[in-house]
């Protein structure tokens, strides 16, 4: 696991306390890499049906076809309708509880969960597949999965396309699970 200078620890430690509330951009350090409470709390409880939290052998990245994304599409559209959206606050009681859906319900980040598990079982390496994380415009936070190809991300998302002014801040390479990255 990479080793955070003091600096970069507290304050990646206060923007997960923070549960990203504003913009990387109001702060005033210069972020390489950020925390996500939500995710190391998965990681810690370990009762996920797959471990999303080690880094995955592989290729990082696949060979891009329109019969690929078109087979992408449609495994991200299934599961997208296989749940009714709810807030981690109604569903389980806090702010931020990453899992895969159990219970019918789920948010953003559980839709991506959800996404690579169908992904994988489907045959595609979870090493190519990136979790990230960014702003709708009305400044909602938001999580879709991006799957790398040699043409570039083709992006999952749980809001079927009307993700409305979606900007990446930051994202979890699944080939390299130790870190995230902020978004160049």
């Amino acid at each position: 696991m990479q080793i955070f200078t003091s600096l970069r620890r507290v304050a990646g430690i206060a923007l997960a306390a923070l549960t990203f509330a504003q913009p990387l951009s109001a702060y005033a350090v210069d972020y390489s890499s950020v925390r996500q409470a939500g995710w190391e709390d998965m990681c810690m409880r370990g009762d996920q049906p797959m471990n999303f939290c080690s880094s995955f052998a592989g290729p990082s990245s696949i060979a891009y076809s329109r019969e690929l994304e078109a087979t992408l599409q449609s495994i991200s559209q299934q599961i997208n309708s296989r749940y009714r959206f709810s807030s981690d606050s109604r569903a389980y009681g806090v702010s931020d509880h990453w899992t895969v859906p159990m219970r019918g319900v789920a948010d953003c980040e559980d839709y991506v969960l959800a996404k690579i598990m169908a992904l994988s079982e489907a045959g595609y390496p979870v090493s190519a597949m990136r979790i990230k994380i960014g702003q709708l415009r009305s400044g909602e936070w938001h999580a879709v999965l991006g799957v790398k190809t040699d043409n570039g991300i083709i992006t999952l998302d749980s809001l079927n396309g009307f993700a409305n002014g979606y900007r990446t801040m930051f994202y979890l390479d699944m080939n390299n699970t130790s870190s995230w990255r902020v978004a160049a």
